[in-house]
């Protein structure tokens, strides 16, 4: 009998919360819940998560560089928001947990541009915190990108080469999910990974829903755009 489970991946919802996203078994979200990261934000963040909770069995949350009281208050905002879901959501800030049989590991943060927070030098990403990934994590979530792989922003990459050479020590990793660039919403598979970019934020007529992810037997197997 197969073990089968389903991910769903979103990233930089900047307070547009979409009521109509598809059932799984795991959410994952990869940072900017919100655009100016405010206490009132969060909690409209929070009212959309009470709604929509009971299509998924677990959530898994990251922050981004727009989510300035999860930098400043991170306490209080975790508080907010697993208030009557300490079962089922889980924030991670460079940490992992293990659900459905693989290590997540999750991490807010990108490369500094600008005057944003969980954002630091690309040498500093790297000691401090993209060595600390687990050799057995199976799925990163990041909110930026590793360099190369779905991180154009205005034709430029602007994704984090030192995360991309730690990747390709991660041999046991399948997917990683993040968002960050939003004109590069898809995914790309490549030597037997799955990278994901969940960015919903368009700009566009195009509604996005995320990427679907079905696992089998601890394995991704295929991943599907959700468009209308």
């Amino acid at each position: 009998m197969y073990n089968m489970f389903t991910s769903l991946h979103i990233s930089d919802l900047h307070n547009n919360y979409p009521l109509n996203l598809d059932n799984a078994d795991l959410l994952c979200i990869h940072g900017d819940l919100t655009i100016n990261g405010s206490f009132k934000e969060f909690e409209t963040f929070k009212i959309w998560l009470d709604k929509i909770h009971h299509k998924y069995q677990k959530i898994v949350i990251i922050y981004g560089n727009h989510d300035k009281m999860a930098y400043t208050n991170p306490i209080e905002i975790k508080n907010i928001l697993i208030k009557n879901l300490e079962d089922k959501v889980f924030i991670l800030i460079n940490e992992y947990i293990e659900l459905y049989d693989i290590k997540i590991f999750g991490s807010p943060y990108s490369i500094k541009w600008g005057n944003y927070v969980f954002q630091q030098e690309d040498y500093f990403l790297y000691n401090n915190f993209w060595l600390n990934i687990p050799e057995d994590t199976v799925m990163l979530l990041t909110h930026g990108p590793g360099f190369g792989y779905l991180d154009k922003s205005f034709g430029e990459h602007i994704g984090s080469k030192t995360l991309k050479m730690r990747i390709l020590d991660l041999k046991k990793l399948q997917v990683h999910g993040f968002g960050h660039c939003h004109h590069e919403y898809g995914y790309i598979e490549f030597d037997h990974k799955f990278y994901v970019n969940g960015a919903m934020e368009s700009g566009s007529y195009l509604k996005r829903y995320g990427i679907k992810i079905t696992w089998i037997d601890g394995k991704a197997e295929y991943a599907e755009v959700l468009t209308s």
